[in-house]
């Protein structure tokens, strides 16, 4: 049986947190997919090679003949889609730099964002954003840290 699921299925599945640093890395706009891959079995394929502890690159149409897959195998399907939600900032407090990511909102409005600061932050704090990414602008827009969901994510 071939089981299809999604990154945070996969990664729930498991059990083991995520390490927000990992996903810290600089992404030129050029390699960002704006639009899915037509044909479709055209889109990119990473492959590990865990014997060989090596990295394939191939193309989605490739995976038949690569003969990889066996009954009961876990393909993880990344069904996400980019959203631009940068977010930058200063604590209201001490001036210290925040910067995050927008991540949605919940049924009543509140946000939820993934937050990256030197100092723990707390719930009721306050965070002054700017509309720039060196946040130092003094924005006009404010978050107030409602609830820690754990792993960098708030809500707000």
């Amino acid at each position: 049986m071939l089981r299809v699921c999604n990154v945070r299925q996969w990664l729930g599945y498991h059990g083991r947190p995520l390490r927000t640093d990992a996903l810290d890395f600089e992404l030129p706009d050029a390699l960002i997919a704006t639009q899915p891959a037509e044909p479709r079995d055209s889109a990119r394929l990473l492959v590990l090679w865990r014997d060989e502890n090596r990295l394939g690159h191939y193309h989605v149409r490739d995976l038949p003949a690569l003969g990889i897959l066996k009954k009961g195998d876990l393909i993880v399907v990344n069904q996400t889609r980019v959203l631009r939600a940068y977010l930058a900032g200063r604590r209201t407090t001490t001036g210290g730099k925040v910067t995050g990511l927008y991540l949605g909102s919940d049924p009543l409005g509140r946000w939820q964002v993934l937050l990256e600061s030197r100092g723990a932050l707390m719930i009721g704090e306050s965070i002054t954003l700017s509309s720039n990414d060196n946040a130092n602008d003094g924005g006009d827009a404010a978050l107030q840290l409602i609830e820690s969901l754990g792993g960098g994510q708030w809500l707000a």
